[in-house]
C-alpha cells in the first residue's frame, strides 16, 4: 500500500471495528509485531472509541483497528463536543507555534533547518533540494526511501529523529559510512551498523527541532518553498511538489 486518503482510511477502520470483537491487548501486540516486524510498539491502549486502539511508537502516535491492523491512522483524534483530545496522554507540545506563511500554517522555512545535523544523500546532479524528517524504525520511511530513489537530480537532507530507537539512529550517524548504513537499515530491519567510538550525534537537537515545528510523525517532507507533507507519498507526487517549489537558480557563467 503506497498511501491512503485519511478520511477513507478512518471510515474503513471504524466500519470494520463496529462489527469486530476486540481482542486483548497482547493479541493485538502480536498482530502488530507480525505486520510491522521492524517497529517497536512501546504502548498499546484501547481508545475511547469502541474497537479502536491507540498505539505508541516512542513519541509517534497512531490509531488502529484490530480488524484491519494493516492500516495505521497517524495524528490525533479530538472529541469536538467535549473539546478534548482522545488519547490518554498528549503528544508533547511544541515550544513555539509553526511558521505562519503564505503556504499555510504548517509551512516551514528551509532556511531555519541546520543542515549540518542532516544526513545528506544526493541523486544525480542534486540541484533540487528536499528535507525529510525520518526514523530508521519507521515502516513508512522504508517505503519512502524506495520512492526517493526514483527522484532524479535532488539533494535529500535527512533529519534523523529517533522516535522509536535511539541506538540504531546513533549507530547509523556514527558509522564509518553513514549513507551506506542508512540505506542498509531501511532495507533490512535487523541490520545495525558498527558505531565508531568518540562520535557525537545530533539526535537530541533533531528531536528538539521536530518538537519546535510540531513534527510528531515520520516521514515528514519539507519542500524548498516551505510546503510540508506529513506521511508517505509517491515519487510522482514528490516530483510535482518539487516542480511547484521555487525555481532552481541557474549558475552564472564567468
Amino acid at each position: 500500500m503506497k498511501s491512503i486518503k485519511p478520511a477513507l482510511m478512518l471510515t474503513s477502520v471504524l466500519l470494520a471495528s463496529a462489527a469486530y470483537s476486540a481482542p486483548d491487548d497482547a493479541a493485538l501486540r502480536r498482530k502488530l509485531n507480525k505486520a510491522y516486524p521492524g517497529t517497536q510498539f512501546t504502548e498499546i491502549r484501547r481508545s475511547p472509541i469502541p474497537g479502536l486502539y491507540e498505539v505508541w511508537m516512542g513519541q509517534n502516535l497512531a490509531f488502529v483497528s484490530p480488524a484491519q491492523p494493516r492500516y495505521l491512522l497517524f495524528g490525533r483524534i479530538f472529541d469536538t463536543q467535549n473539546r478534548r483530545e482522545l488519547s490518554h496522554r498528549s503528544i508533547p507540545a511544541a515550544s513555539i507555534p509553526p511558521q505562519e506563511t503564505g503556504n499555510g500554517p504548517l509551512a516551514i522555512d528551509p532556511a531555519m533547518l541546520p543542515l549540518d545535523d542532516a544526513l545528506v544523500i544526493t541523486n544525480g546532479t542534486g540541484l533540487r533540494k528536499l528535507f525529510v524528517f525520518s526514523d530508521p524504525r519507521c515502516p513508512y520511511c522504508r517505503q519512502l526511501d524506495q520512492e526517493l530513489a526514483e527522484v532524479p537530480d535532488v539533494t535529500i537532507y535527512h533529519f534523523i529523529v529517533p522516535f522509536q530507537d535511539r541506538e540504531l539512529a546513533a549507530a547509523i550517524w556514527c558509522s564509518s559510512a553513514p549513507v551506506h548504513a542508512w540505506r542498509n537499515a531501511l532495507k533490512d530491519p535487523s541490520y545495525v551498523p558498527v558505531r565508531t567510538p568518540a562520535c557525537q550525534d545530533p539526535l537530541e537537537r533533531n528531536l528538539a527541532l521536530a518538537r519546535r515545528f510540531k513534527i510528531y510523525g515520520t516521514p515528514t517532507l519539507i519542500f524548498p518553498n516551505g510546503k510540508r507533507v506529513d506521511g508517505l507519498i509517491e515519487a510522482k507526487e514528490i516530483l510535482v511538489q518539487l516542480a511547484a517549489s521555487a525555481p532552481i537558480a541557474s549558475s552564472k557563467e564567468h
